[in-house]
This record gives structure tokens, C-alpha cells and sequence, in this order.
């Protein structure tokens, strides 16, 4: 259920609970991951909770996939626009290759959102994903539900 619908504690700070299921999920692994982010980092709904799935999943690719030494997880919100960067040191793949389910869907909720996604990667070089979305308050919201 976590993965469907992250609990976010409300009396927690969105990276203080990014932090908390980056050390669930790294506590799996021999795999280092650091964030950077802004402690008063904030984001409203539905993003907040889109943005913590879609970090859950790359990570868990990269986790599952990359055999990466470190994972580096980079959110940031600017003017209304969200970025977030993630990339590890792993043995990368070829992005000719049809995305999987959970690339797939990430892409896809990122163009619903008027974002885009981006992902560079090369064979012993690592990945790279870069996702950038505008945060429109509730037109985005309802545009987003209505779908």
C-alpha cells in the first residue's frame, strides 16, 4: 500500500519524509542515497504526493537495476516550476529500449501535469532522470482529477 499511497506524516516536513522513506528503502541496500533539498521544502496536493511516488519508483528502479554505488535525489521548487533530478553511478541502459511500467506511468503523469521528463544514460556512466513540472495551484489540480 505504501507504494500505491504513501503515508506522508503530517506532523513531519516533505523532507523530513522524503528522508524517512529514503532510508526504508536504502536500508535494502548497500546503495548510498543523499538528497538535497531545501528543509522548508513544500509542495501542495496533488503534487506533493505524485512527486514522493515518482521518487519512490526511480529509486527503486535504480535500486533493483543499476548496481549503483550512490543515488543522488535533487528536489527543488522555483517560481511555480518542481524539479527533481535523480541520478546514480550504476552500469546505465539503453533509453532506445521501451520504459518499463513505472517509467512509463511516470512519464506519462508528467505530461498530464504539463511537465516533461527527461532520461540520459549510458552504458557504465549511470542515469540520469529530470523531471520538471509547473505547479498551477487548482486549475492544474482539477485538470489533473478530471482525467
Amino acid at each position: 500500500m505504501q507504494d500505491c499511497h504513501p503515508v506522508l506524516l503530517k506532523n513531519l516536513t516533505m523532507k523530513e519524509n522524503l528522508k524517512s522513506m529514503l532510508a526504508e528503502l536504502s536500508g535494502r541496500s548497500q546503495t548510498e542515497i543523499r538528497l538535497t533539498c531545501r528543509d522548508d521544502m513544500f509542495l501542495v496536493d496533488p503534487y506533493y504526493a505524485l512527486v514522493f511516488r515518482m521518487i519512490r519508483e526511480l529509486i527503486q528502479n535504480a535500486l533493483k537495476y543499476a548496481d549503483a554505488f550512490l543515488i543522488r535525489v535533487f528536489l527543488d521548487e522555483e517560481k511555480g516550476m518542481i524539479t527533481l533530478r535523480i541520478h546514480d553511478d550504476g552500469i546505465g541502459f539503453d533509453t532506445e529500449i521501451s520504459p518499463g511500467h513505472g517509467l512509463a506511468s511516470i512519464q506519462e503523469q508528467t505530461e498530464l501535469l504539463g511537465g516533461r521528463m527527461h532520461i540520459q544514460s549510458a552504458s557504465g556512466q549511470g542515469t540520469t532522470a529530470e523531471i520538471t513540472i509547473p505547479m498551477e495551484g487548482d486549475r492544474s489540480y482539477e485538470d489533473f482529477i478530471s482525467r
